[in-house]
C-alpha cells in the first residue's frame, strides 16, 4: 500500500448544513445543472477514447448518453426487460473495455428478475441499443436473500475487469461465506475477458494454488460493497463497503481480507474478534447514512482538492471530500443539495465530478463566476 494512504480511521458524523437554497455550496464550488429528464441516476461514467460524451446508468435498465448538455435519443443499453427494479436492485452498473474504441464491447452488472446477481457482455449498436437477446452472461451468482446485493464492476490498468460481491445476505452460517475461499460471497474478483468466451482466470490472482479456493478471487472479506472506483493517476482500486454498524472505504490489494463477518470498520462484529488478519479501511462512516461513492478527483478545477476522495451522503444531499496530509486524514464537506438526494457521483474524460440525483438530474461541480451569486432556481 502507498505511504500516502497510511492513516488514521476516521469516522464521520456526517452533519448536515443547513441552507434555504436549492443548492448550497462553500464559496468556492457550486453545481450546474447540465440536464434533468433521466431516472433514478446510479452511475455515471465516460467510454474509451469518447471525450465529449457521458454515458449514465439509470436503475431501471438503461444506459443513456448525455453530449452537448443534451440526452441523445441514441441509447448504449436497454435491458429493462430483465432487471429487478425495486431498491436496491436494477441495472447495478457498466464497465467499458480498454478497448471499447475500437471492439465496441461492454459489460453490465444488474439484478435479475430472481433475485440473482448477472455480469453481461454487449457490444455496441449505432442502430439500435443493445438488448438481452444479444448479452452474453459471463457470470451469474445465485442469491439467496434479498439484501446485500452489493455488485460493481470495473476495468483496472492491468486490463482485467474486477468485479464486487456481496455476502449473499441471509442467517449467520450463510455470512460466513466472506471468511472462506471456496465460495464467490464476500468478494472482489479479477477476471481476464479479453478472449473468446466467458473468461479466464488471471495468472496472477493470489489463490490459484490453495487448494479449494476459487482462483477467481482477488481479495475477501466485504459485506455489501456497493460501488468501486480506480484511481486514474494511481491504478488504487476503492471499493465502498456497507457494513451493519459502519460503511467503509477501503483500497483494495492482491489477496488482502477486509474483515467480512469478522470486524465491522475498525469494531470487532463476531466473538471471538482478531483485528491482526485484516487490512484496516481507508476511513468509515456511520452506517446510517447512505455513503455514495465516489472518486479520487484528477481533474483541473479544483486543485486544491487533487487526489482528495470525493463522496455524498445521499441522504442530506451533502458532498464530503476525504483529503490525506501525511499521516493525517481529514474530510470536510465542500458542498450540499437541499431539495435533492444523491444517488451517484461519477467523472467526465477530465476527471471533473458530477452528481446525479434519483429524481433525474444530472448536474456538474463548478467554481462560480465572479460576483454576488443568487439562488439557483429549478
Amino acid at each position: 500500500m502507498r505511504r500516502r494512504w497510511l492513516c488514521a480511521i476516521l469516522t464521520l458524523g456526517l452533519a448536515s448544513m443547513a441552507n434555504a437554497d436549492e443548492v448550497a455550496t462553500s464559496e468556492a464550488i457550486r453545481a450546474e445543472l447540465v440536464v434533468d429528464d433521466l431516472d433514478h441516476l446510479v452511475q455515471i461514467t465516460s467510454a474509451p477514447g469518447e471525450p465529449e460524451r457521458l454515458y449514465v446508468v439509470e436503475r431501471g435498465g438503461e444506459v443513456r448518453i448525455v453530449q452537448n448538455k443534451k440526452v441523445l435519443s441514441e441509447q448504449l443499453l436497454d435491458i429493462s426487460s430483465v432487471v429487478r427494479k425495486n431498491h436496491p436492485h436494477g441495472l447495478l452498473g457498466i464497465a467499458f473495455a480498454p478497448d471499447f474504441a475500437t471492439s465496441g464491447q461492454f459489460y453490465a452488472a444488474y439484478v435479475d428478475p430472481q433475485g440473482d446477481i448477472n455480469v453481461g457482455r454487449f457490444f455496441r449498436n449505432k442502430e439500435s441499443a443493445p438488448d438481452e437477446d444479444s448479452m452474453t452472461v459471463v457470470i451469474k451468482l445465485a442469491q439467496a436473500f434479498p439484501n446485500t446485493h452489493g455488485a460493481a464492476i470495473g476495468f483496472g490498468k492491468d486490463g482485467y475487469l474486477y468485479v464486487t460481491w456481496g455476502d449473499g445476505g441471509g442467517p449467520a452460517e450463510n455470512l460466513e461465506a466472506t471468511q472462506r475461499l471456496d465460495s464467490l460471497f464476500g468478494k472482489v474478483l479479477r477476471l481476464d475477458v479479453s478472449k473468446v468466451g466467458k473468461y479466464s482466470v488471471p495468472f496472477d490472482n493470489p489463490f490459484l494454488n490453495q487448494t479449494k479456493a476459487l482462483k477467481e478471487i482477488w481479495a475477501l472479506g466485504v459485506r455489501n460493497p456497493r460501488h468501486l472506483s480506480f484511481d486514474r493517476k494511481q491504478g488504487d482500486l476503492l471499493v465502498v463497503d456497507e457494513g451493519e454498524r459502519l460503511t467503509e472505504v477501503n483500497i483494495i490489494e492482491r489477496g488482502k481480507n477486509y474483515g467480512g463477518k469478522v470486524v465491522d470498520g475498525s469494531e470487532c462484529a463476531a466473538n471471538p474478534c482478531s483485528l491482526t488478519n485484516t487490512s484496516p479501511p481507508l476511513f468509515t462512516a456511520n452506517a446510517t447514512r447512505s455513503v455514495i461513492g465516489g472518486v479520487i478527483y484528477r481533474g483541473s478545477r479544483f486543485t486544491e482538492l487533487e487526489g482528495a476522495y470525493i463522496f455524498a451522503d445521499g441522504v442530506s444531499g451533502e458532498v464530503f471530500a476525504s483529503i490525506a496530509t501525511g499521516a493525517t486524514r481529514t474530510t470536510r464537506p465542500i458542498m450540499q443539495l437541499t431539495k435533492n438526494q444523491i444517488s451517484a457521483i461519477g467523472e467526465d474524460a477530465d476527471g471533473e465530478l458530477y452528481i446525479g440525483t434519483p429524481s433525474g438530474e444530472l448536474l456538474t461541480l463548478v467554481k462560480p463566476p465572479a460576483g454576488p451569486q443568487l439562488p439557483l432556481q429549478r
